[in-house]
């Protein structure tokens, strides 16, 4: 029987980043702001997947999640910082920092093009013509899935931040699939969103180290040899090393 399933799927997500978006504040819990982003991308993910004619639409939802990676970077790198007294100067120019980015996307501009944006396209899916089998949605989730982890195989020590991140874009666009399969209860894919998520929290944190380091020298900017610029940089450094070898394991 073919179906509309995925479409209602998507727009459902999308009305939900809608309705996130008036309670993203930078006094809100560092969680909304990530409700909403997992909307969108989950949206845009499988549009990318199952509707691939649809670029225009892919493209205007990057154009508004791109806009909250700032924020959503500095609240990652915050919560690295809590309870740690010795890094209070740095929590504290991080916190400033994030307090200007997110009042960029709590302004009422972003909020009603972010709005009329959702609603435009949620219009557009609506009048979608395409028709999927359950059989052929499963089909396409588990051939993503596939590829995805014939990638990570693939990975060895020379590839590159760049190259690991596109994989874990790969493994996001797996776990999306498969979690709508799930959600729309066509099949049981636990089994397959567990492996992505321990995936994809292996490429987070070097994610989120390679996003704290870019951090940490546009703050000292102009203070390279600051002592605790240095010992910053050199501990995450550090890290970074250990996360690509444990995603080597």
């Amino acid at each position: 029987m073919k179906t509309k399933v995925l479409a209602d799927y998507i727009i459902k997500e999308l009305n939900k980043a809608i309705n996130t978006l008036p309670k993203i504040d930078k006094n809100s819990d560092i969680e909304v702001l990530h409700e909403f982003r997992v909307s969108i991308r989950k949206s845009r993910s499988l549009i990318k997947l199952f509707f691939k004619k649809e670029k225009t639409i892919e493209q205007e939802l990057k154009e508004i999640v791109t806009q909250t990676n700032t924020q959503r970077e500095l609240d990652i790198f915050l919560i690295s910082l809590e309870n740690k007294k010795k890094s209070q100067n740095l929590y504290s120019k991080i916190k400033l920092q994030r307090d200007k980015a997110y009042d960029k996307i709590c302004s009422e501009e972003f909020r009603n093009k972010s709005k009329n944006k959702l609603l435009n396209i949620i219009q557009k899916i609506l009048n979608f013509e395409y028709f999927y089998t359950n059989k052929s949605l499963i089909k396409t989730a588990h051939k993503q899935y596939k590829e995805s982890q014939k990638r990570f195989k693939s990975i060895d020590s020379s590839f590159s931040s760049k190259q690991l991140h596109k994989i874990r874009i790969a493994f996001k666009q797996s776990h999306y699939a498969l979690q709508f399969i799930q959600d729309s209860k066509l099949k049981n894919e636990n089994k397959k969103i567990r492996r992505c998520k321990k995936i994809q929290n292996y490429f987070g944190k070097i994610q989120d180290l390679t996003n704290q380091l870019d951090s940490l020298k546009a703050i000292y900017e102009n203070e390279a040899k600051n002592k605790k610029y240095l010992k910053n940089i050199k501990k995450r450094e550090e890290k970074l090393t250990k996360a690509k070898k444990k995603l080597l394991k």
